[in-house]
Order: structure tokens, then C-alpha cells, then sequence
């Protein structure tokens, strides 16, 4: 499959769904699209979000500099990013057009640039920072993404990231990438890291606290509109069937970083 056929086809899907009136419900109107990082005290999935962001800048100790927001979708997380950065010192970049233009307006003064994860326009070590919040696993490919995030980091600057492993017979569907995104574990998925040329690389599974409070959160939103009257049976039907879906394809979620020495 050419390469722009498949970005179409990731745009079209991620368009469609983050525009539709559930994840507007979902999220709250907060435009993002992302799983959430969660406490026992979290009480929205919009909080939850933001506290992912908040987890993966934790992990970047000196904040001075820029940082890039890589497939920065609506601009949820690049508007999140402004608590600890100035706006001239972030640049945002995603595929979508649409998205892009969300994002100038959820956070004005960031730049905002079309530009494939795994063909980064950018001059070598000219990056201080970047992070990537659930975006890796749709990169054609993940591996020639990671070589890219490498080749302009700076020295000392670090890729945060979370990223979701999939199973096989799902990453096996993809065409253009033939099983290229898929790993088995998670000592596979940071010797991948390693592969490109980071040499500490920090990988925690968040699956306790990512996953399984989405689904407690999300079946409960469901039920909550099923009971008012906002969705049929039908519409609650067919969302636990996504729900149900996306626990049997995902493996791990993971976060993490790593370093460029």
C-alpha cells in the first residue's frame, strides 16, 4: 500500500472518530483522545488525560528548551504541555490537516506543522525534547519513527512516550506495515529502543492504571447514557462491542522514555 494511501486512511479514521459527538461526550469537549493515566481519586476521563500528559513531563527532569508533541492530534496535549513550557518553545506535528487546525486553536503561539512521525523535517540534533502520547502504534512504522526521534534529538534529550502493544493477528491486518509494529513483549519492545541507538531506555507497563480504569470509566459513561435516553440499545450495544474489541487486541500499555547520550 503507498505511503499516502495509508495516511489517508489513518486520517480518515482518526477524523471520524475524534469529531464524532461521543468522544466530544466522552472527553468532555476537552479534544483528547487518548486512554488517561488514573488515580483512584480520577474522576474524568479529561483528567485522566491531562495526568498522562502530566506523567510523561515528569520524566523529563530539565524542562528548558523546546519539545516537539509528536501526532499531537487536537491539540489537547500541546495545550497541556503550556503548564510547564512557553508556546514559542512547542512545536506540534500530525498528518491531519483537520486536526492541525484544532490544535492552532486549543493552544494559539505553538507551531503547528503537517509532517510524518517517520519523516521528521527537522535538521540533525535540533530537538531538545519530544513526547508521543499513544500515537506510535499507527506510525508506518513504529522502528523508522524511533530512528527519526533519535537522528534529532539533541544530546541529553529525551522521547517520553506511551504506546499501546498490540496482538499479532491485529498488527498482521495492517498492509503496508505486514506485522512491522508488532512485539512480543516488553523486553522486545525496549531492545527495540536500544536497536536505534538509545542506551537507557525506561519502560513501565501502565496497564493497571491505563486500561482497566478506561473500561470501568467508559461502561459506566455508556450505561449513563443509555439510562437517559442519549443512546438506544443499539448505540450501547455497539459500544461494548468496541470496548470488548479493544481489550481483545491490546497486550500492554506502556510508558516510558529514553535518553540520547
Amino acid at each position: 500500500m503507498p505511503g499516502a494511501r495509508f495516511d489517508r486512511i489513518i486520517n480518515e479514521r482518526y477524523d471520524r472518530s475524534m469529531y464524532g459527538d461521543l468522544a466530544h461526550a466522552l472527553y468532555e469537549g476537552s479534544d483528547f483522545h487518548n486512554l488517561g493515566y488514573w488515580f483512584p481519586a480520577t474522576g474524568s476521563l479529561k483528567g485522566a488525560c491531562e495526568q498522562m500528559v502530566d506523567r510523561l513531563l515528569s520524566f523529563i527532569p530539565d524542562k528548558t528548551g523546546g519539545i516537539l508533541d509528536v501526532g499531537c492530534g487536537k491539540g489537547a496535549t500541546t495545550r497541556r504541555l503550556l503548564t510547564e513550557y512557553r508556546p514559542e518553545a512547542v512545536t506540534a506535528i500530525n498528518i491531519s490537516t483537520k486536526q492541525l487546525a484544532t490544535g492552532r486553536a486549543n493552544a494559539p503561539g505553538c507551531a503547528f506543522l503537517a509532517m510524518d512521525a517517520t519523516r521528521l523535517a527537522f535538521p540533525d540534533e535540533s530537538i531538545d525534547n519530544a513526547i508521543c502520547v499513544e500515537a506510535c502504534s499507527d506510525f508506518n512504522t513504529r522502528e523508522k519513527f524511533l530512528y527519526e526521534a533519535y537522528r534529532v534529538l539533541r544530546p541529553g534529550g529525551r522521547l517520553v512516550f506511551s504506546d499501546i502493544l498490540v496482538e499479532w493477528w491485529l498488527e498482521s491486518r495492517s498492509p503496508a506495515r505486514r506485522g512491522a509494529n508488532f512485539v512480543r513483549g516488553i523486553p522486545e519492545y525496549r531492545s527495540l529502543f536500544r536497536r536505534v541507538g538509545f542506551r537507557q531506555v525506561e519502560v513501565e507497563d501502565a496497564t493497571d492504571r491505563v486500561l482497566v480504569p478506561y473500561v470501568r470509566h467508559y461502561t459506566l459513561f455508556l450505561k449513563r447514557r443509555f439510562d437517559s435516553g442519549t443512546i438506544d440499545r443499539k448505540g450501547y450495544n455497539r459500544g461494548m462491542a468496541a470496548l470488548g474489541l479493544t481489550l481483545f487486541w491490546m497486550r500492554h500499555y506502556v510508558v516510558g522514555w529514553a535518553l540520547k547520550t
